[in-house]
């Protein structure tokens, strides 16, 4: 998703459309950039909390490098990394695909930060 050029108001219209996507039924969604097999209408969700997320950075962010930053330390990964000090790199050779992957999914879940 591009939001780089994006303010507020319209990061909160691209959260509220995959409301309206959803509210079609769909059987299956395809993002842009996914694969054609992995078509999970729950992607609609998951793209609401990339955008929450992205949009709370660039509330406490100024500059692209802070938002990318703040964005990496709200990841699980990010999260340990900073907490212990470790490499990212050395987390995710810790772990196995699957046990990454719940992680990830289980982050998409939670809610934000504060919430």
């Amino acid at each position: 998703m591009m939001t780089a050029e994006t303010g507020a108001a319209e990061r909160a219209q691209w959260i509220a459309n995959p409301d309206e996507v959803a509210a079609l039924e769909p059987t299956f969604v395809v993002a842009g950039h996914k694969k054609v097999e992995n078509n999970d209408p729950k992607i609609t969700g998951e793209s609401q909390q990339y955008l929450r997320y992205f949009s709370l950075c660039v509330d406490q962010e100024s500059t692209a490098a802070g938002i990318v930053a703040g964005c990496w330390r709200l990841t699980p990964i990010g999260a340990i990394s900073a907490h212990f000090g470790i490499p990212p790199m050395l987390i995710l050779r810790a772990f196995s695909t699957s046990v990454l992957t719940a992680v990830l999914l289980s982050w998409i879940d939670a809610p934000l930060p504060g919430n």
